[in-house]
């Protein structure tokens, strides 16, 4: 028997943010601190929560206390935790805990997943909405559905090509999806409108559309992008 149970990894980790392009002691920190929270609900702390102290990270995972803290500034601003901080220590909480350790929630099968759908649709507006902003009938038609793969990530590229006029990206296949992956997760974040704004002004700017031909160029645009201030949303 193997003592001390068991975490659940999605596969799709090797494809995340964190597992490919972070710092390696960032993901051996996220990784420690995953593993260590409280698989269900106890006396003291919630499912997903945990009290543990810099030493503890420091002293299982070889990182400096830098490093900590850069990764847990990192990882709360994009809402993988949060950090709450007691007297001897901090109370950090995955915030996905749960949904990542629940085995009902996973899918070996390849075809569209219905929890998907939703950001598939969004993109499929894009295109359409982008068409018609064109007003231009030599855009790109998006090409025949890809039948492999993650659909989501395949509608992405599918949109970002016909958006950007582009048969490919100068990148591997590989670091395309990943970068793909990236995109369709800030869509998920700051919203479909927010996203469709920030691709325009990218597309409208020709020496930012020139070098859209990266999608490593493509994605660290549309993340850095200024929000909107609201003083600058047209009322209807």
């Amino acid at each position: 028997m193997i003592h001390e149970g068991f975490t659940v990894w999605a596969r799709q980790t090797i494809e995340s943010e964190i597992f490919y392009w972070k710092p390696d002691k960032w993901f051996k920190i996220w990784f420690y601190i995953v593993n260590r929270v409280s698989f269900k609900d106890t006396r003291l702390f919630k499912k997903g929560s945990v009290f543990m102290t810099y030493k503890q990270i420091i002293d299982s995972t070889g990182a400096t206390k830098g490093q900590v803290d850069k990764f847990l500034r990192w990882a709360k601003e994009e809402q993988m935790l949060t950090t709450q901080k007691s007297t001897r220590g901090i109370v950090v909480t995955v915030l996905s805990y749960a949904k990542f350790q629940d085995q009902g929630n996973y899918s070996v099968d390849t075809k569209v997943e219905t929890k998907s759908k939703r950001s598939r649709n969004t993109v499929d507006t894009i295109i359409e909405e982008r068409k018609n902003y064109n007003n231009n009938t030599n855009v790109l038609e998006p090409s025949a559905k890809v039948e492999y793969g993650n659909q989501e990530i395949n509608k992405m590229l599918e949109a970002l090509k016909a958006t950007t006029k582009r048969t490919d990206f100068k990148e591997s296949q590989k670091q395309q999806r990943q970068y793909a992956r990236h995109m369709c997760n800030l869509l998920k974040k700051i919203g479909k409108e927010e996203f469709k704004r920030r691709l325009q002004l990218i597309l409208e700017d020709s020496f930012k559309s020139k070098n859209a031909n990266s999608l490593r160029y493509l994605y660290g645009e549309l993340k850095s992008a200024p929000v909107e201030p609201l003083n600058n949303i047209p009322s209807f």
